[in-house]
């Protein structure tokens, strides 16, 4: 990604954009993205907290992961759109709700332990059990 890109909710009452390369674009099987996304996985890129800039209202709510991290899941106040999973160090957009979702291709799949026996997992991507590297030092 390079630039500032953008996004926003389906009403387009929420707009956001970003100024930072993502840390890493993930499959999340995890059963809270599961349920969030409503389907096999959630698809997100991530990166630091502070690289994108959000203009409307958003709400949301707490989850304990099964990290026993809690993660802020929001949404936006009037359609309902799922936008962002927070933790205090970084932001999980999802990738749908990028005005260009294209370029926004999986570099790994994660907590695939609690993947449904009938989710198609990528072969071309690094797999992990439960949570990757890039989140360790991050609560």
């Amino acid at each position: 990604m390079a630039g500032i890109v953008t996004g926003g909710c389906r009403c387009t009452k929420v707009r956001y954009q970003c100024t930072a390369a993502p840390v890493a674009v993930t499959l999340c099987y995890c059963r809270d993205c599961q349920s969030w996304s409503g389907g096999a996985f959630g698809h997100y890129v991530i990166m630091p907290s502070s690289a994108a800039t959000i203009v409307g209202d958003v709400t949301g709510y707490d989850v304990q992961a099964e990290s026993a991290r809690t993660i802020r899941r929001e949404y936006c106040c009037e359609c309902g759109s799922p936008l962002f999973a927070r933790t205090p160090h970084l932001l999980a957009i999802t990738v749908a709700r990028f005005d260009d979702p294209a370029p926004y291709h999986p570099t790994m799949a994660i907590w695939i332990d609690s993947a449904q026996p009938w989710a198609m997992i990528p072969d071309h991507i690094p797999r992990f059990a439960r949570n990757p590297p890039l989140s360790s030092g991050a609560s």
